[in-house]
């Protein structure tokens, strides 16, 4: 009975550390699966560790072809992953970490995407502990806060997705809201900006207008009302909301491409805010 009582404190501090670290490497595994996604969701290359050489690339070309990541997570290849400004700071030291950092030909556009889609919702970056405008900096020093303003947006991520891949760095503000609304077609970027110029609007102010708006139609149809009756942004998308409500085909005649404009009244009304309001 007495070799019981020594013996049985022995196996509950055994156990004890044991349970501490399978916790441990389960929460590190956990955070190497957070960073990773955090890492694809924006776009950053990587570089890691396979088959005796570093590999760089995309987190696709990587890990797809070769193992699945889950696997080697599994088998402790990797207990760390790093986000570093460039590739340039790979230190190429330890093999069981993954190096990860923001991919030079679509980081400017996500930035632009992430500041622009703060600004139209009137976020206030500080609630995420982040300051306007966000920088690459912080998308390395700060991801954990970056992490949660891309989530807070349900629609941001799949657009940053389009925005990236169709215009890397070089896409307008403009060009991120029609991706947004996926509403891009032929010509439209270029009627927009007739139409700001008539209104002697910013590209910052049509942004806002055009996410108000719900749509490209809806944005052509409220800013000739302002151009033809003067009225103010909030008096023509009520006119608009009227008009819509009672009938969702609707024959607008003279405006842009003189064509029968179907209109989803529900989902236009889900996108308004009505915070903004022109005089």
């Amino acid at each position: 009975m007495k070799k019981y009582y020594l013996i049985l404190p022995i196996l509950i501090a055994f156990t004890f550390v044991a349970c501490k670290q399978n916790s441990m490497e389960n929460e590190n595994k956990m955070m190497i699966t957070e960073k990773l996604q955090y890492a694809q969701d924006l776009d950053f290359e990587v570089e890691v560790y396979l088959n005796g050489k570093w590999v760089s690339g995309d987190l696709h070309s990587i890990f797809i072809p070769l193992n699945s990541l889950d696997s080697d997570l599994e088998a402790n290849l990797y207990n760390e992953i790093q986000f570093v400004c460039s590739q340039k700071m790979v230190t190429r030291e330890m093999p069981s970490i993954i190096f990860a950092w923001p991919n030079s030909s679509t980081v400017v556009g996500i930035i632009n995407a992430i500041n622009w889609d703060a600004h139209s919702l009137g976020i206030d970056l500080s609630d995420f502990d982040l300051h306007y405008p966000v920088t690459i900096q912080a998308l390395i020093s700060e991801w954990e806060n970056i992490n949660k303003l891309i989530n807070y947006d349900p629609t941001l991520l799949l657009t940053i997705y389009r925005f990236a891949r169709d215009y890397g760095n070089d896409g307008s503000r403009i060009d991120f809201e029609l991706a947004r609304l996926r509403d891009g077609g032929e010509g439209r970027k270029e009627h927009i900006y007739e139409i700001l110029d008539q209104l002697n609007l910013t590209e910052d102010e049509g942004a806002i207008l055009l996410r108000q708006s719900g749509s490209y139609d809806a944005f052509v149809f409220i800013t000739n009302l302002m151009l033809e009756e003067g009225l103010s942004f909030e008096r023509a998308r009520r006119r608009y909301e009227r008009e819509t409500s009672s009938s969702n085909v609707i024959d607008y005649g003279s405006l842009h491409a003189q064509q029968i404009i179907r209109i989803d009244t529900m989902l236009f009304n889900s996108w308004i805010d009505k915070s903004f309001i022109i005089r």
